[in-house]
């Protein structure tokens, strides 16, 4: 009878061990996608080079938003 029962709570043990492994992986990896997904950036297309970038580094100048200094010049110079 004690065997039986030392069998029965190590199985126990194990199962509750194996269980838990898989569950802290599952939220782990859940909470990894999560946080991708809060930390993104909307992204911007710069109207004279056509690059996106993101849109705290945008420079707006005539309701065009531009990448670069240098971008709002090329686009100023334009004939």
């Amino acid at each position: 009878m004690f065997k039986i029962l030392i069998f029965f709570l190590i199985f126990y043990l194990t199962y509750k061990f194996i269980k838990n492994f898989f569950i802290s992986n599952n939220h782990t990896k859940k909470e990894q996608k999560k946080s991708k997904k809060i930390s993104g950036e909307k992204m911007v297309l710069c109207e004279s080079c056509n690059v996106y970038f993101p849109e705290s580094q945008s420079i707006l100048m005539d309701g065009k938003i531009f990448c670069s200094k240098e971008c709002v010049d090329k686009y100023l110079t334009k004939p």
